[in-house]
């Protein structure tokens, strides 16, 4: 038996014959009704503005090495060199990682200090 492509009276594209037609790229196939998902994905949401709103404040802004090597225009060499000077104050995050506050790279950069 030979199908034929054509469409239906809705403006699908349907296929001829006898069966169930395949699902072409576009087409609905089928929708999940869930209670409370968009209160849940609104919730979500405004969580993640928040986070965005807290992480955009410059003095909760930090930044590890290669980051404030980039931030100052100046080698990781030279960032550690200024930070093992006292020049610059370092952070350990809890899983050692060394890390620069923006707010005490902006102070270094505006102070002429190296």
């Amino acid at each position: 038996m030979q199908r034929t492509a054509g469409r239906g009276a809705n403006g699908q594209a349907s296929s001829g014959g006898s069966g169930s037609a395949v699902p072409q790229v576009g087409d609905v196939v089928g929708v999940v009704h869930l209670p409370g998902l968009l209160s849940l994905l609104e919730a979500i949401l405004d969580e993640v503005h928040a986070l965005k709103a807290k992480l955009s404040e410059p003095s909760a802004r930090y930044l590890d090495t290669a980051g404030a090597a980039l931030y100052l225009g100046r080698s990781e060499k030279a960032i550690r060199a200024a930070e093992s000077k006292g020049l610059l104050k370092a952070h350990r995050s809890a899983d050692g990682r060394v890390l620069y506050e923006v707010v005490e790279l902006d102070r270094f950069a505006t102070a002429g200090d190296g």
